[in-house]
């Protein structure tokens, strides 16, 4: 089991980066994925998707084997923890069209 103090290190490091958020959500649903999907999943390219790919290796949150990323038991917890979905994504972009009465 990973301690409080890494589970935070871990969702600090991944936060601060959308596009590590987009790779932790992708391999948090599907399980695994090679190189070539994340990419075209996350619109990244390829020299800033090894980048982040390499950092995310480095810190133990997600693994390459066999020629796909997994996610780690650090990578696991850190999705359960953080919510699902882009922190500037989803329903917010739209609060903008909501009419608020004052």
């Amino acid at each position: 089991m990973v301690d409080a103090e890494t589970v935070e290190d871990i969702t600090g490091f991944i936060s601060g980066n959308v596009k590590r958020k987009q790779i932790l959500d992708v391999l948090d649903k599907n399980g695994s994925a090679t190189q070539e999907y994340l990419g075209k999943l996350t619109r990244m390219p390829r020299l800033m998707l090894e980048k982040v790919l390499k950092d995310m290796a480095e810190r133990d949150v997600i693994a390459l084997k066999d020629g796909k990323y997994s996610l780690t038991e650090s990578g696991k917890v850190a999705a359960q923890v953080l919510p699902k979905g882009s922190a500037k994504g989803g329903s917010q972009k739209y609060d903008a069209n909501i009419q608020r009465e004052i």
